[in-house]
């Protein structure tokens, strides 16, 4: 159900629009931003499909799932998501 979700907003984000984002959370977490903070602060940023990607994973972090969970199930890059997931 996930994936037709993903696909009536209009798919998977593209790798540099991925590395860009992850690039931009980085820093902020770096600055102390809490990681809520920090995606809230970017969803400002995207278009309306991407404001909506971030808030569905908002909600997927509020109830527990782990970020490479959240970025695995916005279909982002494999490689992506495993640098994230040996990072937490």
């Amino acid at each position: 159900m996930k994936d037709w979700y993903l696909l009536m907003r209009g798919g998977k984000w593209k790798v540099k629009e991925q590395a860009s984002f992850l690039l931009k959370l980085g820093e902020l977490l770096e600055h102390g931003y809490s990681l809520a903070q920090a995606i809230r602060f970017l969803t400002f940023q995207e278009s309306k499909k991407r404001q909506e990607d971030l808030q569905e994973g908002m909600e997927q972090l509020k109830n527990g799932e782990a970020l490479h969970q959240v970025l695995a199930e916005m279909k982002f890059h494999s490689q992506l998501v495993s640098y994230i997931y040996y990072g937490e």
